[in-house]
Parts: C-alpha cells; sequence; structure tokens
C-alpha cells in the first residue's frame, strides 16, 4: 500500500477518534516511511497512544519528535499535555512555557494551551504565574468565559493561601463572640488583606458583599 494512502487511512482514524485503530496505522506510516518519518507522523502516534492510555509509550515517541524539532509548537504542547497525564506537573508546565516562548511572533496561543498551562502552574503551587498566564490570555480574548472563570479560581486560590499563613489578631480572640469582636475581626481582615482595594474585572466586589458577609455571621454565631 502507498505510503500517502496509509497517511489517509492514519488520518481518518485519528479523526474519529478510534485510538488503537490509530496506533495501528500510524505505525504502519512509519514502517512505511523508511527515511521519510518525520515529527508529524510521531506526534500523531504519540497522540494517538495518549488516546488509548498508554503514556509511557507516548511519551517515548513525543521525545523522538522532540528531538527532530524541538521548536514545533504542535509537538511541545502534545508533549506537554502527556507529561500533564502522567502527573509530572512540572514537566508540563515547562514545555507549555517553551510552547509560549516559541508563540510569541506568531499566532497566539489557543484558549485551551492557556488554561492547560495555568493549570500546570497551578498544580506546582506557582499561583502568581497562573494568574499571569490567564491575565495574558485575556487580553487576547477578553470576553472568554472560561479563561474568566479560571483566573477568578485562581485568585480565591491565592486568597485562601493567604489567609492560611496569616497571623492577625482576631484568629486567637477570646472565646466570647459578640458584635465588637465580629467588627474586629472584618477590620482586621480588611486591614491585612486590603479588601476594600480588591477589584474582579474592573469592579470593586468587597463593597457588594461586605454586609451580606457580615449578616450570615452574625446569624451563624447567634447575634
Amino acid at each position: 500500500m502507498e505510503l500517502t494512502t496509509l497517511i489517509a487511512d492514519a488520518e481518518a482514524t485519528s479523526s474519529e477518534k478510534k485510538w488503537p485503530d490509530a496506533v495501528i496505522a500510524w505505525r504502519e506510516v512509519l514502517d512505511a516511511s523508511d527515511y521519510q518519518i518525520n515529527q508529524i507522523h510521531l506526534l500523531k502516534l504519540a497522540r494517538a497512544l495518549r488516546g488509548c492510555g498508554e503514556l509511557e509509550a507516548a511519551e517515548e515517541k513525543i521525545l523522538q519528535a522532540i528531538n527532530m524539532a524541538p521548536k514545533s509548537k504542535a509537538v511541545l504542547s502534545e508533549a506537554a499535555i502527556i507529561a500533564g497525564e502522567l502527573g509530572d506537573w512540572l514537566l508540563s508546565a515547562e514545555r507549555w512555557d517553551k510552547v509560549f516562548l516559541h508563540s510569541k511572533r506568531r499566532k497566539p496561543p489557543s484558549v485551551s494551551a492557556v488554561l492547560r498551562r495555568a493549570h500546570a502552574h497551578q498544580m506546582i503551587g506557582d499561583l502568581i504565574k497562573s494568574e499571569n498566564v490567564l491575565q495574558n490570555g485575556i487580553a487576547h480574548e477578553p470576553d472568554n468565559t472560561y479563561l474568566l472563570k479560571a483566573h477568578i479560581a485562581v485568585q480565591v486560590l491565592q486568597r485562601r493561601a493567604a489567609r492560611k499563613t496569616s497571623h492577625f489578631s482576631h484568629v486567637q480572640r477570646s472565646l466570647i463572640i459578640d458584635i465588637e469582636t465580629i467588627c474586629q475581626c472584618f477590620w482586621d481582615a480588611e486591614s491585612e488583606f486590603s479588601l476594600a482595594d480588591l477589584k474582579i474585572h474592573g469592579i470593586y466586589v468587597w463593597p457588594l458583599i461586605r454586609m451580606q458577609q457580615y449578616y450570615q455571621l452574625t446569624r451563624l454565631v447567634g447575634i
């Protein structure tokens, strides 16, 4: 069978996400390629292997593709996805960073790539980097719902992390809970976290929810 026919068959099975058949088809393409092997065929075999859950084999093939085309955005993107699915988030973040490095003078990366890169940095605990990635993505796609939601979620995680390391005075206050104690708690939190200056997509959110939070808290403690 001619190589062009084999490639067409492999493309068809991949587009239908028939991953076991796609693995066989792309291996046949590579076997028939002799000296014409290229990184795209390796990439598509790696993607099919990932679709089958054969992540170690997918990593092996994508490394071969990286050796052939170390600056290929498509190859590096697949490599970053494979690393993430293997649970190696540090490697995934490094690979996503390379994707974006090589994309600076070309078309901006897709929303999916932005979200995956931000998630990889989130998984290694680099919330500041994750937020920066999302902010850059929003600059190109200001109305994208997925980016906006992910941005808010990272901001929430940052504030939770700050709260865990907080040492403001009301944390170890006496067991007597009254209006004065609750007010002091709010004042301390506002001072430490600069809540009055908190903006999400241009909106000062704290004044909008401050009294609602106050009333909810007083009802919870029975005041």
